[in-house]
This record gives structure tokens, sequence and C-alpha cells, in this order.
């Protein structure tokens, strides 16, 4: 049997990569920092789904405006992966065609090469759990063949209705030639639970799933308390040699 695992992921990122001084180090970011606290304690590894663009104030930052300076230091952490998600908040990718998104997904891969070289992740969330299987070649062509989806009781938002009960039942599910694998924690929404619930609720994860898919969201990594629980969780995984992957 193959070991079992779990995959963490952050949504929604571009303010950590747009915010860090161009004289600092990357890990003197927020964010960054803590992702490199748990991956010192835990060797994790974690994929950063990344928007094009943004507000910062009163105007839109771009990917492009990202300094160069942490290359070296990205390309040498290359337990941090980085995958597409999205235009920018307001425009999922199924609000767009299949040119559009492949574009906007060029602009963001383009960037990536520039920022970081290619720590590109086989995984990806894309923005509003976007079920984008139109572009499975596309995907495939980046090396990405596993497409996150829905955390929520609808399981599925666009795949075809049998596949539900397969995804439901084991998690994944093929459509394509690309593997749809269902989002089991948000972190954030774990934040106020007596940690006997938590600990219930991997247990159950564990006893069931052959891996856990985590997420949380850059702008809930701020929050003190979403650190607090996340890192419970990823510990807890590790205690129990439930390791990332």
């Amino acid at each position: 049997m193959d070991e079992k695992f779990f995959h963490f992921s952050v949504d929604d990122v571009f303010h950590s990569l747009i915010d860090t001084p161009i004289e600092t180090d990357i890990f003197s970011n927020s964010m960054f920092g803590f992702l490199k606290k748990l991956n010192d304690k835990f060797d994790i590894n974690v994929d950063l789904y990344c928007f094009y663009e943004s507000l910062v104030g009163n105007y839109t930052k771009r990917l492009s405006d990202v300094s160069e300076k942490y290359k070296d230091t990205l390309k040498n952490n290359s337990w941090i992966r980085f995958g597409v998600h999205g235009l920018n908040t307001d425009t999922p990718p199924h609000s767009q065609n299949a040119e559009e998104q492949i574009e906007t997904f060029e602009k963001i891969y383009s960037e990536f090469m520039r920022i970081c070289g290619d720590n590109y992740s086989s995984w990806t969330r894309l923005h509003c759990f976007s079920e984008s299987f139109e572009l499975s070649d596309y995907f495939l062509s980046k090396g990405v063949d596993k497409l996150l989806t829905t955390d929520k009781k609808t399981l599925l938002w666009r795949l075809p209705e049998n596949l539900k009960s397969t995804i439901g039942k084991f998690g994944r599910c093929e459509y394509n030639g690309i593997e749809f694998i269902r989002t089991d924690i948000r972190t954030e929404n774990l934040v106020g639970y007596p940690e006997a619930e938590i600990i219930q609720l991997l247990d159950s994860l564990i006893e069931n799933k052959k891996f856990i898919t985590l997420m949380t969201h850059e702008y809930e990594l701020v929050k003190n308390e979403v650190r607090d629980v996340t890192e419970f969780v990823i510990q807890y995984l590790v205690k129990n040699n439930i390791n990332s992957k």
C-alpha cells in the first residue's frame, strides 16, 4: 500500500510577494516566515496558488511588479511550489472562456519563471474551485495533473453528475485526463473548535483516506489563531506518521 500523506496549500497568494521590501530576505515576510517555521519543524512542502494581479491601496499591482531578488532563495527552497489560481479576486477562471484562461495562466507562469524559476506544483486549485477540465491538455503540458475541488457538500460544480459518488467515496476522480481531488480541510474553519473535536476529525481522515488535503488562504494566515490551528493540524498528522508530499 502507498504511504499515506497530506498535501498543504495556500490560496489567494499575492500580497506576500508584492509587500516584501526588496532589501530584505523573503522569509522576513510574515507569511513566508511562518511557512519556513513549519518547514523547519515538520519538513513540509507547501503549494502557493497565486493571482496575477490585485488591488494594493488604490492601485492595481501585478506579479510583474514583484522583485526578482528572491529567485535564488525560492529556487533553493524547493519545498515551496507555485501554482496558478486566477486573474484576480473578481475573475474566477470559470467566468472566462478557455482562451482567456490560458492567457491569464501564461502570464502567471511567465512571472513564476522570473520570480522563482520552475518550482511549479503538479497540483493546483483554481479560484472559486473552478473545474477547468477544458484545459486538461494545457495543464498537462505544464506538468499539472491534479486539480483540487471544493470542500463543500456539493462535491463538484461542473463535472458529470455520476462522478460525485466517486469523489465522495474516494476523494478523487478522473475526467478528461486530469485527476480531480477533493479538499478536506480549510484550517481557518477549525478556529475555535476544541482540540478533541479536531483530533476526532483528523483520526477519521487518517483512517478512511489515502491522503489528506489541507488548505488555508493568504489573508487568513495573518491571524495568529489560524496559524496556531494550522500548526496543530500539521503537527498531529506528522506525529501520526502522515507526512507532507
